[in-house]
């Protein structure tokens, strides 16, 4: 834990920068984080204890304890979320959790005792390093065995030739585990997934230019029918499908040495069958924003169409307003007035319908007729 994180600790920025971590360095991390907590609990206990035969120096480490103690909370939160969400197990507490933060803790109540606020400080530091090379010895332990020891054979052997057997499996299983960790039918399933993430990367990109070039070349006058003939939207691109989540689990599982030959098969089979739907939608989604390029193209104006002026819109709004009041009149006219001469009829219905038919182009040019709601997104 540096001096910048004490003094301004980002949530964001650690978030982002444990989604980085392998899970085996994810739950070293976690066991790191949960002796420190111990360790800090312990110092901040023992400086307190030891406040008067340092004269009060000991409450400063005291307090600067307990800055650490809750980052450490902060920072184990965010790492017990991500192992969550990758579906891995989380650290349980042990006897060895709480006994090295308690000898640590000592440590450095008696270095603060011995001298004043520094050697606490310096206790506590020394604490956390004492976790760390725990952790680092426990791990080592742990990796000593990694396979399950071969049935005893009828041929004597010392206890020298049974070590080195031993470490020779050791050794050549975690190289052929290193070097070749798939086979190669896996190999071209991840290759294959990796190719349509790309094309759906690039999909993305050309669909947010198109959206662009159909604003620039049309403007908000066709926008509409562009997005009423080709609803080309966002989500249709977010396609989920469960090869990826396949894959991820396929190497995890691998990576902790947890593998079957018979789920590895059927999942091989699954993860094919998603592979190729998802490159059905892809080739849909291809040939829909193919259509929309001819469209912008073809059908659009060549530039931006300007906006109408304000004695354009004084004339639309009068057009629609005579409109509106003629037709009832014209209509209660026709029905309950005929006596009047058949000349008056037609001249006022050919007024109505020049103008109906003017509101109607001028109209049909600038919006859907009849009126449509569109986001536009």
């Amino acid at each position: 834990m540096g001096v910048q994180d004490f003094v301004h600790f980002d949530l964001d920025e650690y978030s982002a920068k444990v989604r980085g971590f392998e899970d085996e360095q994810l739950q070293k991390k976690e066991v790191i984080l949960i002796r420190t907590l111990y360790s800090s609990t312990a110092g901040v206990i023992s400086g307190v204890i030891m406040a008067l035969g340092t004269g009060g120096a000991s409450l400063v480490g005291s307090v600067a304890g307990g800055r650490m103690m809750h980052l450490v909370e902060q920072k184990l939160e965010i790492i017990r979320a991500e192992l969550t969400r990758r579906g891995l197990p989380l650290h349980q507490k042990t006897t060895r959790d709480q006994a090295i933060p308690a000898a640590t803790g000592g440590i450095a109540g008696a270095m603060g005792l011995a001298s004043g606020m520094e050697g606490h400080m310096i206790g506590a530091a020394a604490g956390a390093a004492a976790n760390l090379v725990g952790v680092e010895v426990e791990d080592r332990r742990l990796d000593r065995v990694h396979t399950a020891p071969e049935r005893p054979t009828y041929q004597p052997a010392n206890s020298f030739q049974k070590l080195k057997r031993s470490l020779t499996q050791t050794a050549s299983s975690k190289t052929r585990s290193i070097q070749y960790p798939f086979s190669s039918e896996d190999k071209n399933l991840f290759g294959q997934y990796d190719n349509l993430l790309e094309r759906k990367k690039s999909l993305e990109e050309r669909y947010q230019k198109l959206r662009e070039s159909t604003l620039g070349a049309a403007g908000d006058k066709w926008y509409w029918y562009v997005i009423y003939h080709y609803p080309c939207k966002g989500e249709n691109l977010t396609i989920s499908t469960q090869s990826g989540l396949w894959i991820d689990s396929l190497r995890r599982r691998d990576s902790l040495g947890q593998w079957n030959k018979s789920i590895q098969q059927a999942h091989r089979r699954r993860a094919r069958a998603g592979l190729d739907h998802f490159r059905g939608e892809l080739d849909q989604i291809s040939k829909r924003f193919d259509e929309w390029q001819v469209l912008i193209k073809t059908c659009l104006p060549p530039g931006p169409i300007s906006a109408p002026s304000a004695s354009a819109e004084m004339l639309l709004a009068l057009n629609r307003t005579l409109t509106i009041c003629l037709a009832p009149v014209v209509c209660y006219w026709i029905l309950w007035f005929p006596w009047f001469r058949l000349a008056y009829r037609l001249l006022f219905l050919i007024l109505l319908g020049f103008g109906v038919h003017a509101r109607l182009l001028w109209d049909y040019e600038m919006y859907p007729f009849p009126p449509r709601v569109f986001s536009k997104t």
